[in-house]
């Protein structure tokens, strides 16, 4: 679909604590077609205007490294219903200047819808925006979202310390399923090894259904520094 028929008629939230990033991509967003763009300066800030009355934001896009509440635990605190009156389910997208596995790994467990790495191109903008807006916005229950640990893996992503590797005993690799390449992937597989980053840190879990929403972020792995070409799914539908 044509960007600028996409965006007609939409509110965008952008939130994000550098006053010129924010005015960057908001410059972009209503160059390509948006309606209307607000702007909040953290994530506990994008909360409160989104639950503003008459806010009507259709998108949010939200920074991760922010003070009083970053971008995951904003995501966290979406999709778990803190405020009542926001929908869950609305589509976000996360601007990152990291390229961490971990980051990429919680957000994906927290239905983010696409990923833009800084500085933020209006090509690329567009991209993740007909991902975003066009793709089934399925969501979990609650109970679902509270268990993920937001804080502990934005505490080591932002003091830069290393992600820890898992120790194993070496062993003969005994896979289960098909391997599939990310571009053929289809919703509705299951997962049936984890998917583990070259860091050693889990991606997704074994036994995960794939959603419409989870193969596009597979899909975007490549470029987000993360050498991953394939999984092993089971293909039943």
């Amino acid at each position: 679909m044509d960007i600028k028929r996409l965006l007609q008629g939409r509110k965008a939230l952008v939130i994000d604590d550098e006053r010129f990033s924010r005015s960057i991509i908001c410059r972009f967003l209503l160059e390509l077609g948006l309606t209307e763009v607000d702007q909040a300066k953290d994530g506990a800030e994008g909360l409160s205007r989104l639950a503003m009355e008459g806010n009507g934001s259709n998108l949010v896009m939200c920074d991760f490294n922010m003070p009083v509440m970053n971008g995951l635990q904003f995501l966290k605190a979406l999709r778990s219903g803190i405020q009542k009156s926001v929908r869950r389910d609305l589509p976000v997208i996360m601007l990152t200047g990291h390229s961490d596995h971990g980051l990429v790994g919680t957000a994906m467990a927290l239905d983010v819808d696409a990923f833009l790495v800084k500085p933020v191109s209006k090509s690329n903008l567009a991209s993740r925006l007909n991902h975003a807006l066009e793709t089934t916005h399925d969501i979990k229950d609650v109970t679902a979202y509270a268990a993920i640990d937001v804080d502990k893996i934005a505490k080591r992503i932002l003091s830069g310390a290393p992600a820890s590797k898992a120790e194993a005993e070496p062993k003969e690799p005994t896979h289960k399923g098909q391997r599939v390449e990310l571009g053929k992937l289809k919703p509705q597989y299951t997962l049936s090894e984890d998917l583990v980053a070259p860091s050693g840190e889990l991606l997704l879990a074994a036994g995960a259904i794939l959603s419409p929403r989870m193969v596009q972020r597979l899909q975007e792995l490549p470029s987000l520094g993360i050498n991953i070409s394939a999984v092993w799914v089971d293909l039943a539908e």
